[in-house]
């Protein structure tokens, strides 16, 4: 009989050994996580169980080459002119003040394949505009209002939008130019081995609109 004991208090010894030794094992993979989204410019996320997963994750080299080459694309994205050109009103005269709206719309980076689905999103920024025509019959800005930017197609991770602003510059003439600047960041929510882990990556969207 105190043979079996001792054969059942090992066993129970030997399940809790493996049970700690699992955990500790889960959290130094998770711990490699966090410090590989922090490797690659994100912030991590702890305690937030509001954050939307979008994908789940267990292998830590598919991780590191999605988060590589986000990196990646958002130096190239940076260096893609945003500059849209769109002609005035044929029907110029200085008395009259014009109304419009305009969305910019760019590749946005991230367009990886995670688990071998190709990807394509937009980054998009609309707004409002008045403008009207100087005494030489050029149109000039005269306000800019309601900038708003959101992300479009298939995405892993969302935007999130802070703060936006503009300023009228002269390419040809005065205030001809609008440039935008929209400050935000990319939230990206992954599911690791049943943990939810949320990371946040600052960005800033420029782009602009020319009258002519």
């Amino acid at each position: 009989m105190k043979k079996i004991a001792s054969i059942l208090l090992s066993l129970v010894l030997l399940m809790s050994y493996v049970t700690s030794a699992s955990a500790e094992e889960g959290a130094g993979s998770q711990q490699e996580v966090y410090n590989l989204l922090e490797e690659y410019g994100f912030e991590v996320i702890q305690g937030n169980t509001k954050i939307p997963i979008t994908t789940s994750v267990t292998d830590i080299e598919e991780l590191e080459d999605v988060l590589k080459e986000f990196k990646e694309n958002i130096e190239i994205e940076k260096q893609t002119s945003k500059e849209i050109l769109i002609p005035a009103s044929s029907e110029s005269t200085m008395k009259a003040t014009y109304n419009d709206s305009h969305q910019n719309t760019w590749w946005c980076p991230g367009n990886a394949g995670w688990g071998g689905t190709a990807v394509t999103i937009t980054c998009n920024v609309s707004y409002d505009y008045s403008y009207t025509f100087n005494s030489n019959d050029d149109p000039y800005f005269t306000s800019l209002s309601n900038i708003k930017s959101q992300l479009d197609g298939i995405h892993l991770y969302t935007w999130v939008q802070n703060n936006a602003s503009y300023n009228f510059t002269k390419t040809n003439y005065n205030n001809d130019t609008a440039k935008i600047k929209v400050l935000g960041y990319y939230l990206l929510g992954i599911e690791w081995n049943g943990v939810p882990i949320g990371a946040t990556m600052s960005d800033e969207w420029n782009c602009s609109l020319r009258l002519y």
